[in-house]
């Protein structure tokens, strides 16, 4: 009865999505610096099942702020470990964010946008979640403003990502691919910035993060430093070197990636 009502109340496990059987997607095996191609299903929790499982932490949410989404709840209730006041006082404060900051004119964004930093890919992956590609080496080629490429960058998040998700938990994620190419530092302030909009307004967005082309004296740097992070947190990330890596990672084919991935792999920056 209480998964009947569960289901009248926010749609079957199949209107949510289910699962996706035969799937295969490549995991990141950090100790041995290879990729391992994972066969089997990949599990998109629809709501009923959270409800399910974390029913009084839902129903508690939703009592509080009955506008809200359930898709959107279960995230900020995900990101503070289901922990109901913590996670209220994350939502409550997202809501004031948005207040104050959006929505942000296409006007006021666009020069900022047409450096081409990041943007969104016009395909989506294989599952259908959309790709946002950053350009690290553009934040190099000439002077720019932190928050200018924040308030770009949120723009890119609500008008350009968001209206591209679907319905499920797996297709309300995003896949990140950063090209770190011809540089020799990131571009940390921005970085950061982002980081901390990105963590407190947009929580359990990420699916994975690629990182290309990354040699494997450096992946091996880079798992030495991340052996103590979470292993959930590490498998989020990913550092590849070729195009084939490329693709299974980002479980998308190449020339679906743009014009910024083919000038890779012409020029030989990416290998084949």
């Amino acid at each position: 009865e209480q998964s009947n009502a569960m289901a009248e109340e926010y749609g079957t496990i199949e209107d949510q999505g289910g699962y996706w059987e035969g799937t295969e997607r490549r995991q990141n095996d950090s100790l041995r610096g290879e990729s391992v191609v994972v066969r089997g299903s990949i599990l998109r929790q629809s709501v009923v099942e959270v409800a399910e499982s974390h029913g009084a932490e839902l129903q508690a949410m939703r009592k509080r702020f009955p506008d809200a989404g359930a898709h959107d709840l279960i995230r900020f209730l995900r990101a503070r470990d289901f922990d109901v006041a913590k996670s209220a006082a994350m939502f409550e404060a997202n809501q004031e964010w948005r207040r104050a900051n959006l929505p942000i004119p296409l006007e006021s964004v666009r020069s900022t946008l047409e450096t081409r930093k990041f943007y969104v890919l016009e395909h989506t992956d294989s599952v259908g979640r959309p790709v946002l590609y950053y350009n690290f080496s553009r934040f190099k080629d000439a002077p720019y403003v932190v928050e200018d490429e924040i308030r770009a960058l949120v723009y890119t998040l609500e008008e350009v990502l968001g209206p591209m998700m679907g319905p499920s938990f797996e297709t309300q994620q995003q896949t990140v691919l950063i090209d770190v190419s011809g540089i020799k530092s990131p571009p940390l302030q921005f970085l950061q910035e982002m980081n901390a909009v990105v963590e407190a307004n947009y929580p359990e967005r990420l699916f994975r993060t690629v990182m290309f082309p990354v040699p494997y004296w450096l992946q091996k740097i880079i798992q030495g430093c991340t052996t103590f992070v979470a292993e959930e947190t590490r498998n989020k990330f990913a550092y590849v070197n070729d195009v084939g890596a490329l693709e299974e990672f980002a479980m998308m084919a190449a020339d679906n990636m743009g014009p910024d991935i083919a000038d890779m792999v012409k020029s030989k920056q990416l290998k084949k």
